[in-house]
């Protein structure tokens, strides 16, 4: 059922609309189809890969060619970051099921791209520059959602052999996780709190917000558990 609502905000030309029933407030719906277009692919590939449906690996493939011209052809006019990791992720799933190498060069357009808000001075590992606020402000669930992506794009360089790409995505994440590690609770700072089992393993928010949330904690385990996949 959720994959046919899915399909069912699909447009003849693969572009998804981003509601079932359109709310009363204002919206920018490009701007949440960032986020959303990537999840929905994500979502009908990895339905694909359980049921072997056709029909929806037809749908996935026509909505993730669309994508492609707009978020990788046109990556100038449209860029955003957030939605590099989750298209990375439909990207390597078509990919190994497809064997196509345009996705695989489409991968690396975006993330060599999303390297360039890598943040190797002030706060080490962190994806922000403050050269681009536009791009949101500094989020250990955003810094776990590019790891996690970028831990893809690490496992497709691996793959085809592409050696420079896969010694920079390596880098990039080696100090992406210490940036993560570093705003995790330790069980010491954890019994400052009135419930440390609450607390100890959590990710801040940045290093000026020690509020805890549950896609903060949950991009980070996605991102850890992908990379020691791919190490493995």
């Amino acid at each position: 059922a959720l994959v046919n609502g899915i399909i069912s905000l699909m447009e003849d030309n693969g572009e998804l609309n981003a509601w079932f029933i359109e709310p009363s407030y204002a919206y920018d719906e490009q701007y949440l189809l960032n986020f959303y277009s990537g999840e929905a692919l994500l979502a009908l590939v990895e339905y694909y890969q359980k049921t072997n449906d056709q029909g929806v690996l037809k749908a996935a493939i026509k909505s993730q060619d669309y994508y492609l011209d707009k978020y990788v052809r046109n990556l100038e006019t449209n860029y955003y970051p957030a939605y590099v990791p989750w298209h990375t992720m439909s990207l390597s799933k078509l990919y190994f099921v497809t064997k196509k190498e345009k996705y695989v060069d489409a991968i690396f357009v975006l993330n060599d791209k999303l390297l360039q808000i890598l943040d190797r001075v002030e706060f080490v590992g962190r994806f922000y520059n403050p050269q681009t606020p536009h791009y949101g402000k500094p989020h250990s669930s955003s810094d776990g959602v590019y790891f996690d992506g970028i831990s893809y794009a690490y496992e497709i360089a691996r793959k085809v052999g592409d050696k420079k790409r896969e010694a920079a995505y390596r880098e990039s994440l080696e100090i992406a996780f210490l940036n993560l590690h570093s705003l995790q609770y330790t069980l010491e700072e954890a019994k400052l709190f009135n419930r440390p089992d609450r607390v100890a393993g959590a990710i801040k928010i940045n290093v000026q917000n020690g509020n805890v949330r549950l896609d903060s904690v949950q991009h980070a385990i996605d991102g850890w558990r992908k990379l020691l996949e791919v190490l493995e």
